[in-house]
């Protein structure tokens, strides 16, 4: 891979890509007081956004007029606002809620134009490879904690899958071959592809998968399949 893909364009018809820095995952801490301790308590954390700089050096055998190229890179970069960012040092990871925040002005050096241009990652958080997982037991990619979505094959009744401490729970007139999806990401629950969300019970945790070894707990279901993107910070 030679360039970026940004936006939905693949800039490798046009430029060449090279990822010259990129900052490391930050965090910002809301705190609270609390009487009779020293410091604050620490209340929340949010991931503070991913800030890659990259050089964009126009294609040399390009025969056309530069200045046409030049307007069609620019173009690409404003058009791809609040796109996705595939880097070419990292063909198998996706940034989401990317915004070219920055394009330096364009140089040249024998000859050969580039410019540096600054992205803008607002989910600091990579997305990698898709897996879907038939079974209970299976490992977990990345680095970081997924968000699946879950089917499963009803054995008639209520049914819930657990994770670690987590019981997610419906509780419906579900009987044998109904196919049940929570979805964890939108906190959604169908069955047979109508809506049942307002059926999950109050106590019910949609979860997290962590990377590593993985184990759910079925009840009320013959069968599942465990769907997810890889996550690395």
């Amino acid at each position: 891979m030679r360039s970026i893909l940004f936006g939905g364009a693949d800039f490798s018809d046009v430029c060449t890509a090279q990822v010259v820095e990129e900052t490391v995952l930050r965090a910002e801490a809301t705190t609270r007081k609390a009487e009779g301790r020293p410091g604050a308590i620490l209340a929340a954390l949010r991931m503070e956004p991913k800030v890659f700089r990259v050089r964009l050096t126009l294609d040399p055998g390009y025969r056309g007029d530069p200045s046409l190229l030049r307007h069609e890179v620019a173009g690409r970069l404003a058009a791809g606002q609040g796109g996705t960012l595939v880097l070419p040092d990292e063909p198998g990871l996706e940034w989401r809620d990317v915004v070219c925040t920055d394009a330096g002005e364009w140089s040249s050096r024998r000859g050969v134009a580039w410019c540096l241009a600054e992205f803008t990652a607002y989910d600091p958080v990579a997305w990698g490879a898709s897996c879907a997982e038939p079974g209970t037991d299976f490992v977990v990619g990345g680095n970081w904690r997924t968000a699946p979505v879950v089917t499963c094959s009803c054995a008639g009744g209520n049914a819930s899958v657990a994770y670690r401490d987590r019981v997610l729970q419906v509780e419906d007139d579900l009987v044998v071959g109904d196919v049940l999806v929570l979805d964890c990401m939108r906190q959604r629950a169908s069955v047979n592809g109508e809506d049942r969300t307002a059926k999950v019970t109050m106590a019910s945790d949609f979860f997290e998968l962590e990377p590593g070894d993985c184990s759910l707990q079925l009840s009320g279901i013959s069968g599942v399949t465990c769907e997810f993107r890889e996550r690395w910070a």
